[in-house]
């Protein structure tokens, strides 16, 4: 019977290579060599006992790369290999998230703990949105490291499993008060700071909505607009994307006869964007924020009550918040289409408005006189 390892007739050794559990900084095996001066079936025993201690320490603590990259140079792999294809406003979200690791950057990645990472996040613990993306950031570039052999199999649990993040309290959704409804009509605006808010008044639109309209969206024979855009508002520019937020926000909405004379006045004349004659490439998000600021601050000039907090998005509350009142002149379906929502969503979020309106005692004397 031929024998398994053959003998160096130099050294005299039987010998060979086996996997000790661990793999190179590339995501290679590494092998640890046995050898054995008796025989080949003695060198057979010693890799037989060493394959169940490897098989034994593998289990327990999972299979470990002898050498490899720090927490940011593989954060960075990670990134390069696997969001190549994001948008920019995507990849600047990731890269400001990544930040945030800059205090364990430097360690070995076989080397960060949990308390290295649920210290980042308890630095963070009064943002629970950043501690929510810290730590999805972090579990998906430990899957990947383990799929690619350089944190061993249990890593993701040991390493993510047991993060405590904060409570995420949601703000309480609010319209417009009444000091800044009053305010809104009595502003000094300029005509593209009055059209600007009209259609977030008059229409709900979100902000990106409002942003990519285009002169050929109106129609003042119908007394409509159409959305089918919206903008991406970014640090070093602007990007049109052709489709609103979601399916249901393409939508065709009645103008109402309060708002056609400031809008009519502001489009007609124009060409292309309303609000971008040029294209919107070079509008930046501290261009965006110096116009709601001048907004606010004409607003505040014109009463005594402070406006605080006020933003976009208030705006669309502020209209859904009085359709909802209408109820049931205006059925839910019909908000939620004229919102670009789902009639789900409205009745998720207002369904107490619609609840304040109800009079279930006269209903019942009604129904059983």
């Amino acid at each position: 019977m031929p024998t398994k390892y053959t003998k160096n007739t130099k050294t005299g050794l039987y010998s060979t290579l086996i996997w000790d559990g661990t793999y190179t900084a590339d995501g290679k095996k590494h092998r640890k060599q046995l050898t054995s001066k008796k025989s080949s079936a003695d060198l057979e025993r010693k890799v037989y006992a060493f394959k169940k201690e490897v098989e034994a320490k593998v289990k327990a603590d999972g299979a470990k790369q002898s050498s490899g990259y720090t927490l940011g140079e593989y954060m960075v792999r990670w990134i390069v290999a696997t969001k190549s294809g994001l948008s920019d406003h995507t990849k600047k979200n990731y890269k400001t998230v990544i930040n945030h690791f800059e205090p364990v950057a430097d360690l070995p990645l076989n080397d960060v703990t949990l308390y290295d990472i649920q210290s980042i996040i308890n630095a963070n613990i009064d943002r629970p949105a950043a501690c929510k993306y810290i730590a999805q950031t972090f579990y998906g570039m430990v899957r990947f490291a383990v799929k690619e052999h350089q944190l061993p199999s249990g890593a993701v649990a040991d390493l993510c499993g047991s993060l405590a993040l904060p409570k995420k309290t949601r703000p309480q959704k609010r319209a417009l008060y009444p000091h800044e409804k009053k305010a809104l009509f009595a502003a000094d605006f300029d005509e593209t700071e009055r059209a600007f808010v009209y259609l977030l008044y008059f229409f709900g639109m979100r902000r990106s909505e409002a942003l990519a309209l285009m002169v050929s969206d109106f129609d003042f024979t119908k007394n409509t607009v159409s959305i089918s855009k919206n903008l991406t508002i970014l640090n070093n520019g602007s990007a049109v994307k052709n489709s609103p937020k979601s399916d249901r926000g393409f939508r065709i909405v009645p103008i109402p006869d309060r708002a056609v004379p400031v809008l009519k006045g502001f489009v007609e004349g124009r060409q292309g964007f309303i609000f971008f004659p040029d294209g919107p490439e070079s509008f930046t998000v501290a261009k965006y924020m110096t116009l709601w600021r001048h907004i606010i601050s004409k607003m505040q000039a014109t009463t005594p009550e402070q406006i605080e907090g006020l933003t976009a998005h208030i705006f669309r509350h502020n209209y859904v918040s009085e359709l909802c009142y209408k109820v049931p002149q205006i059925s839910t379906k019909m908000i939620a289409k004229l919102a670009g929502d789902s009639e789900q969503v409205v009745l998720a979020t207002y369904s107490h408005i619609m609840a304040e309106k109800e009079d279930p005692v006269s209903v019942l004397n009604d129904v059983f006189f």
